[in-house]
């Protein structure tokens, strides 16, 4: 007997962990193959080789139950003490790890991590650290480091090791930073963890919001995690093993975990009751959980499960144990409905590693068979024989033509897909019967690639239609006939017969794939090859690999098939039955020819199908023949089924009456008829190429030549020429299939009416001295002839640019009067203000700052303070405290007043001109309670106050932008001010171009911070202000001031 038992001695032990490049050679890479750091199992756009590379070292007792690569290292783990190099007879001692080269497979002697007792179960990696997980009771000689471990590259302890469950690890994965680690534990050090817990990778400190209770026992035993995988891009994981609930919620065998970038770990929506003891009581109680893998595919799109069980149930029984299913990541059920998009049983017998790769499914164990649903323990009908290892179609999970066999034993549970090949770890010595003890590594190079099996015409436009014609009045015998597809829908198809020497009477539901031409018999699926100009191979029988104990086939009904089309998208087999209303799909992977042994049942969108005569899918649609009316009909097809009231009539003719339908080669292309029309108006014309044709459906291009060197495209395009003329312009359209036309038009343009210009100026002035530019201005039908300046104050002026000095300081209306060659004229104004010459500059003179938490603020005038001098006084309180004036130094003036984010922060601005009598005195401000509070006290020498504005935006936490303030007077200088409430903040950061001249901040939460800078020097006439300063805290409450200095 060789069903799956419950004797398994490695049964919760890892099987692979990932590929990983670590700062190598690109060539080196590209020979040894890897995956992304923390990836998952490497795509592959290939399946791999048959045969086993030579050079692999040989493992020479236990079990290779976990494999990962970093860089050119490949580490193995599992249950083995002594390994050796292929083609020596030296033994070296390693318990249960060891390390080799991926190119060579030289063992790296330096690298012995001498585990203490116990095993190694899984294997991952970072691309820095290897990290191992198992039952050892230490690792490096020591016992302080048990159940899990993070080693260097050379096998030593590495900084940073997670705490020590308290008992076995079955699991590790690397993901974002986090190791991830399950198993049959309760708990991480003294911190309560049931089953799954996640770590900091780097630090190994056990992270809090991994930490869902796993709880229950599927059959006894002890609740556990056998295997889990995370999705490629860290955010969901899904488990295995032994439990009833997780979180409190029903998960029997199997659950999806949530992984938010922030926040605890939750279960997933998705749920599934496919997996529990009412939906598989056909199965032994032997085995605790039955469960025995899952890996998830390279985009995460989906992941597959494998299963032991000691199959004694059947597809019809909906039982998954000795399967392997698929099963969409995206998918919820209501309740527990998620269901698997594919199931494959073995018959009896259990897989255990599972690598996804995109292009194949890649299973392990000590199977015989797959497609095998209807024998326990034997074959049975559509069993495909695969021993120990297999390659499964992701998309519907029959087996792909891969069939290297290994010595069974126990079963591979290490598989580890790479840009290179495959690498496979188990328990026997042989792969496709040539010595590889425990380890085989089969290369990509020399592998095969899938052959392609998607229709090569995915809309019928330019094909030609076959239909297998019945015999009748029409055809005697019967015939194979082709029709152009473009006339369908004219309803006056010219069909020709294409062959009339193949017995088509009997053949039934042919179907194409590729070039090869499938159709029923009542003897069996038979093919022939298949060209596109029609041409036909000899006939061959498809191997439907019936019970060859009884020869009992699988439910398929060849000859009684009435129509039938292959679904590239999801490779599946669609067919009719004779006076059968419903649609029938089965497995079917052309590449290996394997017909899948379970018939299913596909949505017909209400119609009845009982009538079919042939039926083909094209372009999204089904097309089918009548065997009632001879009508030809298409209705929509999409995921799978044919959708509701989707369904018409292509063309009148009523000979579709057929045994099959299939769409072929190309028709003859039909060459297309160019014509264009131009509309001009003045400089403008508008070119329109609609009214050309194509026989054969619609253009694929329109190309202008527009007769003054430029070109165009579309059916309809405009072009303003500069000047007027007749020009030739071409349009040339092409065809889907290549095939061009062309014709040619006269453009005739005239020159527009004269439009009138526009008139644009700009006044700036220093002192008394202005410049007027209207240079800005701009005639559309060319360049202005005149430009006359009222410059007002009674003189004029002539020019694009002009300057004038007035005689006293004002503000005066500037008129611009433009005028074209065609003497039409525009006009604007432009205002002009000049000042009398400054008596001063403005200069800093100096700053002082205090901070408070009582009920006032008190900042002393510095020393430097002289008369004449303008003081400023920016208090900010960290609530709407009511503030009395300054007070001390005599009388200010409030100038101006900003409040932040819910009012939660204010800040006042206080002026005063200096009396000389101020310096060194206190200036005090009261408030009406205690309250955080800063006060900022400058002197600037030599200024006046001019403006101030107040608000400004927070564009992000922590980055605040003073407002814009508008500089009249050359000389000025501009003040910023920023305050900030944040318990966080003690530091700010000033913009490029200013000079910071005090901060000031409290103590405490809700702390204020204050920063006042100016511009150092005269700042130009026009807006100034918007700038940013930003400060460590992060807030968003803040107030910001810009004061304009002017010299006096």
């Amino acid at each position: 007997m060789t069903r799956s038992t419950v004797t398994t001695p490695t049964r919760t032990v890892r099987r692979r962990r990932r590929a990983v490049v670590a700062g190598l050679v690109g060539a080196v890479l590209a020979a040894v193959g890897a995956a992304p750091a923390s990836a998952a199992n490497a795509p592959q756009a290939s399946v791999v080789s048959e045969v086993p590379a030579s050079w692999t070292p040989q493992v020479e007792d236990g079990a290779v139950v976990a494999l990962t690569q970093i860089g050119r290292t490949v580490v193995a783990g599992g249950t083995f003490t002594s390994v050796r190099e292929a083609g020596s007879s030296t033994s070296l001692p390693r318990n249960g790890l060891f390390a080799f080269d991926a190119l060579t497979g030289k063992i790296d002697t330096a690298f012995d991590a001498k585990l203490v007792n116990g095993s190694v179960g899984s294997l991952d990696n970072d691309g820095t650290s290897i990290y191992v997980g198992g039952t050892f009771g230490g690792v490096a000689g020591k016992t302080t480091q048990r159940r899990v471990a993070k080693l260097t590259p050379a096998g030593a302890l590495a900084p940073g090791q997670p705490k020590t469950p308290n008992s076995a690890v079955s699991e590790v994965v690397v993901r974002g930073g986090r190791l991830y680690v399950g198993g049959a534990f309760t708990a991480v050090g003294t911190t309560p963890r049931s089953a799954l817990a996640a770590y900091d990778a780097t630090t190994g400190a056990l992270l809090p919001d991994v930490a869902l209770d796993f709880a229950g026992q599927y059959n006894g035993g002890t609740t556990a995690i056998k295997r889990f995988d995370v999705a490629p891009d860290g955010r969901t994981l899904v488990a295995v093993g032994n439990f009833l609930t997780v979180g409190g919620l029903p998960r029997e065998q199997v659950v999806g975990v949530d992984l938010p970038s922030t926040g605890p770990a939750t279960v997933s929506a998705w749920a599934t009751d496919r997996f529990s003891r009412a939906k598989n009581s056909s199965c032994s109680l032997s085995f605790d959980s039955f469960v025995r893998d899952v890996d998830y595919s390279p985009d995460g799109k989906y992941f597959v499960v494998s299963t032991t069980g000691a199959f004694g149930g059947g597809s019809g029984t909906g039982t998954l144990c000795d399967t392997v299913s698929r099963w969409e990541t995206a998918a919820a059920g209501t309740g527990a409905g998620a269901q698997p998009s594919w199931v494959d049983y073995t018959g009896g017998d259990t897989s255990y590693g599972v690598a996804v790769t995109g292009t194949a499914v890649y299973v392990g164990g000590h199977f015989r068979w797959l497609n095998n649903p209807y024998r326990a323990d034997r074959q049975g009908p559509g069993a495909v024989s695969r021993e120990g290892v297999a390659a499964l179609d992701p998309r519907n999970g029959l087996p792909l033509a891969w069939n290297p066999g290994r010595t069974r034993g126990v079963g591979a549970q290490a598989m580890l897909a790479t840009d290179a090949g495959l690498w496979v770890g188990s328990d026997t010595d042989r792969f496709n019967d040539r010595l590889r003890a425990r380890i085989a590594f089969v290369p990509l190079t020399g592998g095969a690639s899938v052959a392609a099996d998607d229709d090569p015409a995915p809309s019928l436009l330019h094909q030609h239609l076959y239909s297998v014609q019945r015999s009748g009045t029409l055809f005697t015998p019967a015939a194979l006939q082709r029709t152009p597809a473009d006339s369908l829908a004219a309803g006056t198809p010219a069909p020709t017969t294409v062959d009339q020497t193949v017995d088509w009477a009997n053949t039934r539901g042919a179907f194409r794939v590729g070039s090869t031409l499938y159709y029923g018999r009542s003897t069996g699926l038979f093919a022939r090859s298949f060209s596109a100009q029609g041409a036909l191979g000899p006939e061959r029988k498809v191997d439907l690999r019936p019970d060859p104990a009884t020869g009992t086939a699988i439910p398929f009904s060849t000859g009684s098939l009435s129509g039938a089309f292959y679904d590239p998208e999801r490779h599946r087999l669609y067919y009719t039955l004779s006076n059968d209303p419903r649609l029938y799909y089965r497995y079917f992977t052309p590449s290996s020819e394997v017909v899948g042994a379970v018939t299913f049942t596909a949505g017909t969108g209400g119609l009845d199908l009982r009538y079919v005569g042939g039926m083909t899918l094209s372009g999204g649609r089904v097309y089918y023949g009548s065997t009632s009316d001879g009508g030809l009909r298409s209705v929509a097809f999409s995921g799978g089924s044919m959708v509701s009231g989707t369904a018409v009539r292509v063309g009148t003719s009523t000979s579709w009456r057929g045994n099959g339908i299939f769409v072929g080669g190309p028709q003859v292309d039909q060459p297309p008829t160019a014509v264009a029309r131009a509309t001009c108006t003045d400089l403008t014309c508008a070119f329109d190429g609609t009214g050309s044709t194509d026989p054969d459906g619609p253009l694929a291009s329109y190309t202008w030549d527009l007769g003054d060197g430029t070109t165009a495209s579309g059916p309809t395009v405009s072009r303003t020429y500069t000047s007027a003329a007749s020009r030739t312009v071409r349009l040339t359209v092409t065809d889907s299939a290549g095939t061009s036309a062309s014709t040619t038009v006269t453009a005739t343009t005239t020159p527009p009416p004269d439009r009138a210009p526009t008139a644009v100026a700009t006044a700036s002035c220093t002192d008394l001295t202005c410049t007027f530019d209207g240079s800005g201005s701009s005639d559309p039908d060319g360049p202005l002839a005149r430009y006359t300046w009222q410059l007002g104050d009674g003189t004029t002026a002539d020019g694009a640019v002009v300057s004038h000095t007035y005689t006293d300081p004002g503000e005066r209306t500037a008129t611009l009067v433009v005028t074209d060659s065609a003497g039409t004229t525009a006009s604007v104004t432009a205002v002009a203000r000049t000042f009398a010459p400054a008596t001063t500059q403005v200069a800093h003179r100096a700053t002082a700052s205090a901070g408070s938490t009582s009920s006032s603020v008190s900042v002393v005038v510095p020393a430097e303070v002289q008369a004449g001098d303008q003081l400023l006084l920016a208090v900010s309180t960290n609530r709407a405290a009511v503030s009395s004036p300054p007070a001390g130094v005599g009388d200010w003036t409030e100038a101006g007043r900003a409040v932040g984010d819910k009012g939660e922060l204010v800040t006042t601005l206080w002026a005063r001109t200096a009396d000389g009598t101020e310096a060194g005195r206190p200036v005090v401000v009261q408030h009406d309670a205690a309250t955080k509070s800063t006060a900022v006290l400058g002197a600037w020498s030599g200024a006046v106050v001019d403006a101030v504005a107040v608000g400004g935006s927070t564009p992000t936490a922590g980055t605040h932008v003073t407002p814009t303030v508008e500089v009249q007077r050359p000389g000025s200088w501009v003040v910023s001010v920023w305050s900030e409430k944040s318990s966080a903040t003690t530091t700010w950061t000033p913009p490029v171009g200013v000079l910071p001249r005090a901060t000031a901040l409290t103590g405490g939460s809700g702390r204020v911070t204050a920063l006042v800078a100016d511009s150092g020097a005269p700042v130009a006439a026009g807006t100034a202000g918007g700038l940013a300063a930003t400060t460590d805290g992060g807030s968003l409450k803040a107030a910001m001031l810009s004061v304009v200095l002017r010299p006096l």
